[in-house]
């Protein structure tokens, strides 16, 4: 579908996550698909992540928490996930949520 709406071939080359978002990565070309197929077999790239939180976190922090296999795999060990993150700005809103009589976000960033 997104091949059509842009009008040119596309090669998927990976989804981000697949877990969680399910983001799904595009190339363009076969020259652009080969070297990101590449990096992601030999764990290059980066990857940085943006959310809204609700509620207020603190300015910056670590979480350790290993993901439990799901109940098809339980013969295998968690896995490790450390997440190091930096807040980047809040905000309190008027406007009630349920027993709260303001809204509190945060924008955080984990790399």
């Amino acid at each position: 579908m997104l091949r059509d709406q842009l009008g040119y071939h596309l090669y998927t080359i990976h989804r981000l996550d697949r877990g969680t978002s399910g983001v799904l990565l595009f190339a363009k070309t076969p020259e652009a698909a080969a070297a990101l197929v590449k990096a992601f077999e030999a764990r290059e790239p980066d990857k940085t992540y943006f959310a809204v939180v609700r509620g207020f976190s603190p300015e910056a922090g670590t979480i350790d928490s290993p993901i439990r296999p799901d109940k098809d795999h339980k013969h295998k060990e968690p896995q490790e996930a450390v997440t190091h993150f930096t807040g980047l700005a809040t905000v309190e809103l008027p406007i009630a949520v349920g027993r709260y009589a303001s809204s509190r976000y945060n924008g955080t960033r984990k790399a």
